[in-house]
């Protein structure tokens, strides 16, 4: 990676996201919602170790972690959900278009 090893840019947007909760104050983050896969016209997976490093984190100032399973939801990834497979832990799934296959509306939240 430019500008370092992966786990070393791991450790640094870790690091970032931990200054933006302090410096913009926990009161005013929600919470992350993340794709463990992005699709942006290339399949772009996290960094390793991403969701371990931001986990106790988001912890530490009550926020969620919730998950966005448009990429790697409903078997996709050969498990039902795509943070089973990355062993994500997430505080709720957010989960739509293959529910409906995209012909209509509709999405679900599956909360912890």
């Amino acid at each position: 990676m430019e500008g370092g090893t992966e786990s070393e840019f791991t450790r640094r947007v870790a690091h970032n996201l931990e200054a933006l909760i302090v410096n913009e104050g926990p009161d005013t983050i929600a919470g992350i919602l993340a794709e463990r896969v992005q699709d942006a016209g290339v399949v772009i997976p996290s960094s390793a170790g991403y969701f371990e490093a931001i986990r106790p984190i988001l912890r530490q100032y009550d926020r969620p972690l919730m998950a966005d399973e448009v990429m790697c939801g409903f078997d996709r990834t050969g498990f039902m959900w795509g943070s089973v497979k990355f062993n994500l832990q997430p505080d709720a799934i957010v989960a739509f278009k293959f529910i409906t296959a995209g012909y209509f509306p509709g999405a679900a939240i599956i909360l912890d």
